[in-house]
């Protein structure tokens, strides 16, 4: 077999930060299994000797690399594996997990997520600014009128050299799952938004990344089809700003809140009229 080393995402991977299109996933991971005769693999650009040193371990095909970022501290770096195997009949099963390796390939490289069930998948993930700590979501590929979607998941927080994922969500609803997440910039608290209490209600909750304690929720209570819709974290970590219709169905305003909790947030907009 001919071993080709380069660096790749697989083809028209279309992302949302860190979110992979799991279509795109599918089709990629297929077209490598087409492809047969050449393995593909995920290389540090030049090792100590020029020469491109592999990075991931050696896999059977098919198997591909997705998408990988490095540490900011440039000491590590984390990626998404994908893999196709067959299930029932006329059935395709596509898989990612998440890794972390030394940039200069000194270890083997490390699997951050826990055992996954059938379907499951990492779907993303973030490294802490100072490099300690990686934040993803992992959940399941759920098969819509439209083709795949990603509407399952909870989030999980790791050290970035590996050791045991911590889930940072508390136990979801039936049909509740995980929607966005950021970390904050001094790295000790995540923030997320998720239907967590209420299927079909989105709310925002903020947790250290440590998951040491549970989650705070953010919001207030929100009106009977109120939900929060986006947030963004103060530069200095000290508060969170979401957007809601919190107060007024459909009447979108925007809200402050420190990012621990423990008091009421305060409306920033004046009065809609």
């Amino acid at each position: 077999m001919k071993r080709i080393n380069i660096i790749f995402s697989i083809n028209n991977i279309t992302r949302c930060g860190n979110s992979i299109n799991e279509r795109t996933h599918l089709l990629g991971l297929i077209l490598i299994f087409f492809i047969g005769l050449t393995s593909v693999s995920f290389t540090h650009a030049q090792s100590e000797f020029g020469v491109p040193m592999q990075l991931n371990a050696p896999f059977v095909m098919p198997r591909g690399v997705e998408f990988y970022e490095i540490s900011s501290d440039g000491t590590q770096v984390v990626y998404l594996e994908g893999s196709l195997s067959f299930g029932p009949p006329g059935a395709i099963i596509s898989t990612l997990e998440i890794y972390s390796v030394p940039i200069n390939g000194e270890t083997i490289p490390v699997k951050l997520n826990g055992a996954l069930i059938p379907g499951e998948q990492v779907r993303e993930f973030k490294i802490s600014s100072n490099g300690l700590h990686v934040v993803y979501l992992q959940g399941a590929v759920v098969n819509g009128p439209n083709g795949p979607s990603s509407n399952t998941g909870e989030l999980y927080s790791i050290p970035i050299t590996g050791g045991m994922p911590v889930k940072l969500n508390s136990q979801l609803v039936s049909g509740g799952f995980v929607r966005d997440f950021q970390i904050s910039t001094d790295n000790s608290r995540v923030v997320y938004m998720a239907n967590q209490e209420t299927d079909n209600v989105t709310e925002i909750y903020s947790v250290p990344i440590t998951g040491a304690t549970p989650p705070e929720k953010l919001n207030s209570e929100l009106v009977l089809g109120g939900d929060v819709l986006d947030f963004q974290i103060s530069a200095d970590s000290s508060r969170v700003v979401y957007r809601a219709d919190q107060e007024t169905g459909s009447a979108n305003e925007i809200y402050s809140v420190p990012i621990t909790g423990g008091t009421p947030p305060e409306k920033l907009n004046s009065e809609l009229v």
